[in-house]
């Protein structure tokens, strides 16, 4: 698998933590930030895992840009609710789970498919606690 869709899926990963810390951090719904703090807790690990088979395998091309920028806290509106957090996030999980599903598929037998097929499964499952959430919030 090429250096430049790992360095991709690694950004992506990154960018998702990002987002959970921010929206965790603009919201005063305990339970939903519980959830945001298991899902980044998963997410570090896995994005570590990430990097360690990139740096195991020696694709050392140099990154362009930290992919970061783009998400600044002007992007949550001041006055967003929760189902709009929920939402986006819920977007955002289901593109990564199809990337990753992808990359799985791509990539030859080994330590980094079973590690793409890994992340997969945990945004699978991160996807479905999300969608439990949001469907608990927009019932009450």
């Amino acid at each position: 698998m090429p250096y430049t869709a790992i360095e991709m899926l690694y950004r992506r990963l990154g960018e998702g933590i990002t987002r959970c810390r921010m929206y965790a951090d603009h919201t005063d719904n305990q339970g939903l930030k519980k959830l945001l703090s298991s899902i980044i807790e998963q997410e570090v690990e896995n994005r570590d895992q990430l990097k360690d088979q990139r740096d195991a395998l020696a694709l050392n091309a140099p990154p362009t840009g930290s992919g970061a920028a783009a998400l600044t806290p002007d992007i949550i509106p001041e006055k967003s609710d929760d189902i709009r957090r929920l939402l986006s996030l819920l977007e955002e999980k289901k593109g990564l789970l199809e990337a990753f599903g992808k990359a799985a598929q791509q990539c030859p037998a080994g330590d980094l498919r079973q590690l793409l097929q890994k992340i997969t499964d945990d945004e699978r499952k991160q996807y479905s606690w999300l969608k439990d959430r949001y469907d608990l919030e927009t019932l009450r």
